[in-house]
């Protein structure tokens, strides 16, 4: 494993948070779930960086972010109406999730362990979400992707948490595995947390004051 790219990966969290901080005033404010999201990553990377370096474990810590990144992405594609025909639904998933952390983190893995059982299955929600919205964009303004926010955030969190369930997987069940394979899946995931990282950057530069979902659904 490479501690600088590991240092790598925590510094390109900044590039989000520190870019949303700047334009914060100038975007609308449907777009608040994700900006507090990259705030919060941020945040998260520097003390897990932080407490790795005095030895502690991030575990509860990690816990904790992935349930309140869970939410905040969530409420993200609500924000992006992607539940408008069926508000019921966003209440119900939220309800799941919360559900599985507590499972997961007090009866399966346990709060000072990977919960990896919810990592999956808010992986898996948010992929499917994702999915949903980049159908909506791509009928309505098919010409308008090379500037577009939602689609550029969609395309980036279907490939983070796509490869992260095959990634949680192989944790629960590929302990077997050869040390080297292991390491070089834990390389792909900070090459991956590097790329993400900075087109979500490049998102945040392009949210703009105004904002219009009529033509999507």
């Amino acid at each position: 494993m490479s501690p600088t790219l590991s240092y790598i990966s925590t510094a390109s969290s900044l590039a989000p948070a520190v870019s949303a901080l700047v334009r914060y005033k100038k975007i609308h404010p449907v777009f608040f779930p994700f900006l507090l999201c990259m705030w919060l990553a941020a945040a998260n990377d520097i003390i897990g960086s932080a407490m790795v370096a005095n030895s502690y474990s991030t575990a509860v810590s990690n816990n904790i972010y992935v349930l309140l990144e869970a939410v905040l992405l969530m409420w993200q594609f609500k924000n992006w109406e992607i539940f408008s025909k069926k508000e019921n639904h966003f209440l119900l998933r939220l309800i799941l999730l919360l559900a599985l952390w507590v499972v997961d983190c007090f009866f399966f893995s346990g709060i000072y362990k990977v919960a990896t059982w919810f990592r999956i299955g808010y992986s898996f929600m948010l992929v499917l979400l994702a999915i949903n919205m980049l159908n909506a964009i791509l009928i309505s303004d098919f010409k308008g992707l090379a500037r577009n926010c939602i689609f550029v955030i969609c395309t980036c969190i279907i490939a983070f948490y796509t490869f992260k369930v095959f990634v949680e997987i192989f944790w629960l069940y590929g302990r077997d595995l050869s040390k080297i394979f292991r390491s070089n899946i834990y390389l792909i995931t900070l090459f991956l947390n590097i790329l993400c990282n900075l087109f979500y950057f490049i998102a945040t530069l392009w949210m703009p004051r105004k904002i219009n979902f009529s033509s999507l659904y």
